[in-house]
């Protein structure tokens, strides 16, 4: 779909309520309450949260936002309750406009219900990797039902996430527009609170340790690239399931002493700035925010050719950081090391000139104008 130019959209302010599981840590949960402030800033809408469950991190950062948000009352994602689905009914008719994130059978239903114009942004979390169980495909089942007869328009943040979309839940006949995800670029001015020292090469990720995020190919091809080496670290900065699994692997390779597992920092910026090479060896990632927020430090960002929508932000001005397996990358962290002294301060500048046009400003912009469609039909 092409996106009208922002002067013919002009409009009354809208009123829009989010969906959102919980507000636990993860790239949903942080790209939609980012987006919720931009909306809040430019005054184009008037945002409001919905949080299944009343749970996660991320209360605390919604609370001092400012942003408006109310908990569906769920106690698990297979609640049927007619007083919970009632509620959420009540809730959603005071709306103008419904932007689902998650899928969840009772909130759609009661979305369908309100009467009200549904957006659904498809995210991209398409359980690559794991075996599918009988959830799993009921739920598959349930959500191409329910995208191709019951909303009136799909986003999505990438073109490997459209075309993963398409290919799953059909959706030949809804309309449809790719949404990049935007990140809160930093300030000309920012200057991290944590210092690397001038003595190591640091190289690091910041990532949930989940299966499709495969850090396990960073911590091979660090394995190659740190031997005879004594100056050099491994930063990984996360947590999640695979943690004590990964903790495993740096012990086998004997990498212990060169490597650092931080848990989960909320200072992930600082983090990022220490790192002489930033390295996301995801597996199909539908996006990659992460990306986009070390490439808006200046700093190398690495992936791999199976990375899914990654890609697509490195593929056209920086091909020789897209690796093709853990040798390559081992290779590609050889390069920065040898040349870790005579910063390209050119490609520095293309690196931050690339984050800058996913910048949640433009996101809010491109999303205010496919609500705009939406009202106006």
């Amino acid at each position: 779909m092409v996106i009208p130019p922002l002067k013919a959209r002009k409009m009354k302010k809208m009123k829009v309520i989010h969906f959102i599981w919980s507000a636990s840590f993860g790239g949903i949960e942080k790209v939609v309450i980012d987006l919720c402030k931009a909306q809040k800033a430019s005054g184009n809408c008037d945002p409001t949260l919905l949080i299944g469950a009343k749970k996660g991190s991320f209360i605390e950062k919604i609370e001092k936002s400012g942003i408006s948000y109310l908990f569906g009352g769920f106690k698990s994602g297979s609640a049927l309750s007619p007083r919970l689905y009632k509620n959420l009914k009540s809730v959603m008719q005071q709306y103008d406009l419904i932007h689902l994130h998650t899928f969840n059978p009772l909130v759609c239903f009661a979305a369908v219900k309100s009467g009200k114009p549904i957006l659904y942004t498809i995210h991209g979390n398409f359980n690559f990797g794991r075996k599918m169980r009988l959830n799993d495909h009921i739920n598959q089942y349930l959500r191409k039902l329910f995208f191709n007869h019951f909303i009136n328009h799909i986003t999505f943040n990438s073109e490997f996430t459209k075309s993963t979309a398409i290919k799953r839940y059909g959706l030949d006949n809804v309309p449809s527009t790719i949404v990049y995800n935007g990140i809160p670029l930093p300030p000309a001015d920012f200057t991290s609170q944590i210092t690397g020292s001038p003595n190591l090469f640091v190289v690091g990720t910041s990532s949930r340790f989940a299966g499709f995020k495969r850090i396990d190919r960073l911590i091979s091809a660090f394995g190659l690239f740190a031997q005879d080496k004594s100056d050099v670290k491994l930063m990984l900065v996360g947590d999640g399931v695979l943690r004590a699994a990964l903790e495993q692997q740096v012990k086998d390779l004997n990498l212990s002493d060169k490597t650092e597992f931080t848990g989960y920092r909320p200072d992930v910026s600082n983090c990022q700035s220490a790192m002489n090479v930033c390295v996301f060896p995801s597996n199909n990632e539908p996006f990659g925010l992460v990306a986009i927020e070390t490439l808006s430090l200046g700093k190398p960002t690495i992936i791999f050719n199976d990375g899914g929508g990654m890609k697509e932000i490195l593929s056209k001005e920086l091909p020789d950081d897209i690796v093709k397996d853990v040798k390559d990358l081992a290779l590609r962290l050889e390069y920065y090391y040898q040349h870790r002294y005579t910063e390209d301060t050119s490609q520095t500048a293309l690196r931050k000139e690339i984050a800058s046009r996913y910048s949640v400003e433009k996101m809010e912009q491109q999303m205010n104008a496919v609500y705009s469609i939406l009202l106006a039909s």
